[in-house]
């Protein structure tokens, strides 16, 4: 289920990079969680994943967009989630973190549509960082790989929370579902900062 999960996760980033083959992103999704274990913070095995994506004659722009694309949208379902399962089960949690999820929620959604305003910059960047914006912008056009994603993020999520549920249940841990999924997104959350190795 762990390894199926994973190859979702890869499914969700081809909706982004519809021209790579499936079996190249699974092994980099891989290799990105991989670098997430052995570097601080999961965030850099993402970069080590788009690094590794990059391909000769590759725009290595396109390819760092999708995958930060990829990242936001997946936040994006895992905040969802978490903030859905506190509202169903909030015992044992703040009252404010419902609150807090939904407004990072947010957040996120506003920094998947940032690119929006690029066009209305009266000087687009040409370096690095304008080529990154340009191909951001670009991926954030078409609405239906973006929904997919999120859906396909929602799913992978659920399938992790699973796997982590049942180990749990197997150590005689005794939380409702929605109350996993709540523990499991938090986690997962404080596990981006990069301040020891595996988060």
């Amino acid at each position: 289920l762990y390894l199926f999960a994973h190859g979702l996760n890869a499914v969700k980033l081809q909706m982004l990079m519809t021209g790579r083959p499936l079996s190249d992103l699974i092994r980099y999704t891989f290799v990105g969680l991989y670098y997430g274990t052995v570097l601080p913070g999961q965030v850099l095995g993402d970069a080590m994943k788009a690094y590794r994506l990059v391909r000769p004659g590759d725009d290595g722009a396109e390819v760092v967009a999708a995958v930060v694309v990829d990242k936001i949208t997946g936040l994006a379902a895992l905040v969802l989630i978490t903030g859905i399962a506190l509202l169903i089960d909030p015992r044992g949690f703040p009252d404010a973190f419902p609150a807090l999820s939904f407004a990072l929620l947010a957040g996120l959604v506003l920094a998947l549509l940032l690119p929006l305003v690029l066009p209305r910059l009266p000087n687009p960047l040409d370096n690095a960082l304008g080529r990154f914006l340009r191909a951001w912008h670009a991926s954030t056009q078409d609405w239906g790989p973006l929904v997919a994603s999120l859906f396909i993020g929602i799913a992978f999520q659920i399938l992790a929370v699973i796997v982590i549920a049942y180990v749990g249940a197997g150590m005689g841990i005794g939380l409702s579902f929605a109350q996993w999924i709540a523990v499991v997104g938090l986690v997962s959350l404080i596990l981006l900062l990069p301040v020891t190795f595996a988060g």
